[in-house]
Order: structure tokens, then C-alpha cells, then sequence
């Protein structure tokens, strides 16, 4: 879909996924579907940022892979935030919207996340390492 900008700029958009809107009297979370995806659940979870250590105007998003959330930025800013929500969005495969996911992100890198989609194990395996 091509869309033009207010400044006469184009820009593209894509539609391929699902919203689902949670709504509580102190926070609002948005989880954003990858549809495209067919063999596994990818969806990226959009909410501003509550945490006092993190700066005004900031939000939380985080990724889920089939269920678990295997990343999130709390301190991404607007522009971040989009950026995840694009990349995840636009993938054609779990790995590919972890890529972009990691690519982003500020402390996991992509071939991290990469590895936490392909090895659902990752976390218990994680915990075994930290305790021997």
C-alpha cells in the first residue's frame, strides 16, 4: 500500500498481521500478529514505558516467540519502537523477524535472538549454565 506524506514525501506501508488491544486504568498494550508466518507465532508487544529509571515519552516492546517473550527493550523511543514493530511485521520467517529484532536492539544481538527461535529450550539451558 502507498500512502503519501503530509510533507508530499511517499511512503510504504505494509498490512500483515492482527492487533489485539489490552486495557487496564493505568496501561495500554498493544500485541502486534506477524500473519504472514505460518509455522510458528511471532507477535511484538507495544506499551509506554512506567519504569521510573527509563526516560519520559519511552516504551516497552517486546518479542514473542510462540508464546514466550524471548526479548524487550523497556527504554526504546518512538522511532525504536516502530523500527521493532516494522521488522517483525515485515518478516516472512521467526528467524528473519528476530534478526531485525536484534538488529535493533541495544544489548541482544540478532544471532541471540536467532538461537532463541530456534532452540525453544533456550531459557531452561540458560538457567542450567547460571547455576553450574
Amino acid at each position: 500500500m502507498n500512502a503519501t506524506a503530509t510533507q508530499g514525501e511517499s511512503m510504504e506501508a505494509i498490512v500483515v498481521g492482527g492487533a489485539v488491544i489490552f486495557t487496564t486504568e493505568r496501561e495500554t498494550t498493544v500485541y502486534f500478529q506477524n500473519d504472514l508466518i505460518a509455522d510458528s507465532q511471532v507477535e511484538v508487544a507495544l506499551s509506554q514505558s512506567r519504569d521510573a529509571d527509563e526516560p519520559p515519552n519511552s516504551y516497552s516492546v517486546c518479542l514473542f516467540f510462540n508464546g514466550d517473550m524471548i526479548a524487550c527493550d523497556h527504554g526504546a523511543s518512538w522511532d525504536r519502537a516502530m523500527a521493532y514493530i516494522f521488522h517483525v511485521l515485515s518478516s516472512k520467517t521467526a528467524e528473519e523477524a528476530a534478526r531485525g529484532y536484534g538488529e535493533i536492539h541495544p544489548r541482544f544481538t540478532a544471532d541471540e535472538l536467532i538461537r532463541r527461535v530456534r532452540d525453544p529450550k533456550w531459557e531452561a539451558e540458560r538457567a542450567a549454565q547460571a547455576a553450574a
